[in-house]
């Protein structure tokens, strides 16, 4: 018996180790799906990073292009408005000077007739006067 006990013994002991061989294998193998799984989700995530990142990226240029073009458009309107402004400024002071110009010169033309008319009247006075004046002395020598 101990013939058959001892290849008993050595079926039992190459079946454990086939069963574990067969074990070690079937978990590489599981191992290797799962590190393929997992380096393939790796790549899946990678790749969607990096299109989010081009994304993002397209975006900030596309932000900053509208924040380059606003702000060119506005630097542009406020020039133009002040020049503008400038301009508007240096017309009325133009017109200002022209308005205070004429109105000087109407002045001096009044002024001027007004004073034509008074040494015209003190002139009629005085020739008015001295002709009374004559008038009298002529009438007193007469008496």
């Amino acid at each position: 018996m101990s013939g058959a006990l001892q290849k008993a013994e050595e079926e039992v002991v190459q079946t454990i180790d086939q069963t574990v061989k067969n074990i070690k294998s079937n978990v590489n193998e599981v191992k290797k799906d799962v590190e393929k799984n997992i380096a393939e989700k790796v790549d899946d995530i990678t790749k969607e990073l990096e299109k989010s990142a081009k994304s993002l990226e397209e975006t900030t240029d596309k932000i900053g292009s509208k924040i380059d073009n606003t702000s060119q458009a506005i630097k542009s309107n406020l020039e133009e408005a002040s020049l503008k402004t400038e301009k508007s400024v240096n017309d009325a002071v133009k017109s200002g000077e022209k308005l205070i110009g004429d109105l000087a010169s109407e002045a001096k033309k009044t002024f001027d007739s007004a004073e034509q008319k008074l040494d015209a009247k003190f002139s009629k006075i005085g020739s008015t006067a001295d002709s009374t004046l004559e008038d009298v002395k002529n009438g007193l020598r007469h008496f």
